[in-house]
């Protein structure tokens, strides 16, 4: 069985410091349910962070980073997602690579949001 509210919980401790990115929930998901095909990692994946955006936890941000040398990135630039490129997203786990969404100098990332750290401190 699938610990959905371990995972909301992981992202939100992640997001706490720095912005999950959504590949990490991706291998995160992955590495806990080896038995998941790829496509059912991506769709729990988006299935989550979707449930996370509805409940206002979590924002959808994508940063742009550049590569200082080969294990080390400097953010440039982040913004928000509007409700449609997020919705685009989302829906289309299937085409994350078309979207780049795994990319290490663009990415997706997980924001957490003034009501997800307020969920987390009463999971404290």
């Amino acid at each position: 069985m699938i610990d959905i509210n371990g995972i909301e919980e992981s992202v939100l401790i992640e997001a706490q410091d720095f912005n999950m990115p959504v590949l990490q929930l991706y291998n995160e998901i992955s590495v806990r349910n080896k038995s998941l095909s790829e496509s059912d990692a991506r769709s729990l994946a988006s299935r989550i962070i979707g449930a996370m955006v509805a409940e206002g936890l979590v924002t959808l941000v994508r940063g742009t980073y550049r590569e200082i040398d080969e294990d080390c990135y400097s953010l440039e630039t982040m913004r928000d997602l509007s409700p449609e490129e997020t919705d685009l997203i989302l829906k289309r786990p299937d085409r994350w690579e078309e979207k780049d969404v795994f990319s290490l100098t663009e990415t997706y990332e997980l924001a957490i949001t003034e009501r997800g750290t307020k969920r987390l401190d009463r999971c404290r």
